[in-house]
């Protein structure tokens, strides 16, 4: 009896389980399904992608007979595409393409066009941002324009380039072509470290007359790269002045309207070995002398300062005026006066030992010595006061301090003006004089 009860409780736990087994099936099966529906109506859903700043493109230039693009009122557009989740995600900007067609039969004139987008799937939503663009046409035209620098903020004074070429070849509409002032290269990709000495590859860019850089897609270069050899010299201020043939140093007066300085340069080597001063002629001050006045005035032209400067040296400025600065009508000149006045000169005066005296003698001694031996006595100082000084102006002196030997001696004879004069110099202050000492 009891191993029945225990068979039929066994059953009805297996039936039991067989019920709950199914029903955890089809929860299962229901959640799944539910889970599928979930997932294809948010695939379903539409979502939006913005793009911008995409490049507009310009179809059927090959039209353009004698005629070129002179600008758009915008260059680049903004799409935002409209569509299903898993589309967009495989959509890259390099898919969307914007462009603009041109008219079959172009003339010169503004063109009001609608922009258009290929490839785009049917389902798909599209919005442009602008819708339409203006495109002008103008004459094309040709120009040589000049590669003159570097760019860059740099002081291009003290470079010297040396480009694979000096021109590049731009064609466009003649409105833009108005516009180019100059061709720079561009090298600052290039790691330049603290000078710019060296050779360098860079990408060409053409610049109007305030230096900013001018973007148009339309206009086609010659060659868009170019090399250059730099080289970064050295500058040096000189002083314009004139020399005379005997070296003596003149006394020169800038007058008011003259230039009185200039700046210059070149190689390192070159600079380095340049004086101070520039000498724009080299004259005798007998030219001077000769004449009723004690000075004269020499003008200097600009091309006269420029020719004198030695060869590898290159004029940068006059007056602290840049060269690229000076206006052709009025180009600096130097007008500079020498004065006989104040200039410096030497002189020699021989004189004679009658003048003179003997001091620090031993009174028990005798000194002789022959009073017509001269001697040659360089004196330097400005002309005027040297005109006014003589044999009488100088205090020859036989210094016996110390002396006793008896017979012929070597003694110094010292020279000194007898009232100070700033403006005079004696060169030679001491000579030695043979003297013969005897006892009273």
């Amino acid at each position: 009896m009891l191993g029945k009860l225990k068979k039929g409780k066994e059953q009805a736990l297996q039936t039991e389980n067989k019920q709950s087994n199914w029903a955890a099936r089809v929860l299962s099966v229901l959640c799944a399904i539910i889970l599928w529906f979930y997932v294809m109506s948010v695939e379903s859903i539409n979502f939006e992608k913005t793009y911008s700043g995409l490049t507009l493109g310009i179809h059927g230039t090959e039209t353009l007979e004698g005629l070129s693009l002179s600008g758009l009122t915008t260059s680049t557009v903004e799409i935002t595409i409209t569509g299903e989740k898993k589309q967009l995600e495989g959509m890259g900007s390099e898919w969307v393409k914007p462009y603009v067609d041109l008219p079959e039969t172009v003339a010169k004139g503004q063109y009001t066009l609608p922009v258009k987008l290929d490839g785009i799937p049917d389902n798909m939503n599209v919005s442009v941002y602008p819708q339409k663009v203006t495109v002008l046409i103008e004459d094309t035209d040709t120009r040589e324009v000049p590669l003159t620098r570097v760019a860059g903020s740099h002081d291009d004074s003290l470079l010297e380039y040396n480009f694979s070429f000096t021109h590049v070849t731009v064609t466009g509409s003649v409105s833009v072509l108005e516009q180019i002032d100059h061709a720079e290269l561009d090298i600052s990709t290039q790691n330049l470290g603290n000078t710019m000495d060296g050779s360098y590859f860079g990408k060409i860019i053409l610049v109007n007359k305030d230096g900013n850089k001018i973007v148009d897609s339309y206009l086609t270069k010659s060659s868009d790269y170019a090399t250059v050899e730099v080289k970064v010299l050295q500058s040096k201020k000189l002083d314009l002045t004139i020399t005379s043939s005997s070296g003596e140093s003149l006394s020169i007066i800038y007058e008011k309207e003259s230039a009185k300085t200039i700046v210059v340069k070149g190689e390192a080597s070159v600079i380095s070995a340049l004086p101070t001063y520039l000498s724009l002629r080299t004259i005798n001050l007998s030219e001077i002398e000769s004449g009723v006045k004690d000075s004269k005035t020499y003008v200097f032209a600009y091309h006269d300062i420029t020719r004198a400067l030695p060869e590898g040296v290159v004029l940068i400025a006059v007056d602290n005026v840049a060269v690229a600065d000076l206006k052709e009508d009025s180009l600096p000149s130097a007008v500079l006066t020498v004065s006989l006045k104040n200039t410096k000169v030497e002189t020699t005066l021989t004189v004679s030992l009658k003048s003179a005296t003997v001091k620090s003698l031993s009174s028990s001694l005798h000194v002789t010595f022959d009073p017509n031996e001269t001697v040659d006595i360089v004196l330097s100082g400005q002309r005027n006061d040297l005109k006014n000084i003589t044999a009488k102006d100088l205090n020859l002196v036989v210094n016996m301090y110390g002396k006793t030997a008896k017979g012929w001696v070597n003694v110094p004879l010292l020279v000194t003006l007898k009232e100070t004069n700033e403006n005079v110099e004696i060169i030679t202050k001491e000579f030695t004089l043979r003297v013969f000492v005897y006892a009273k």
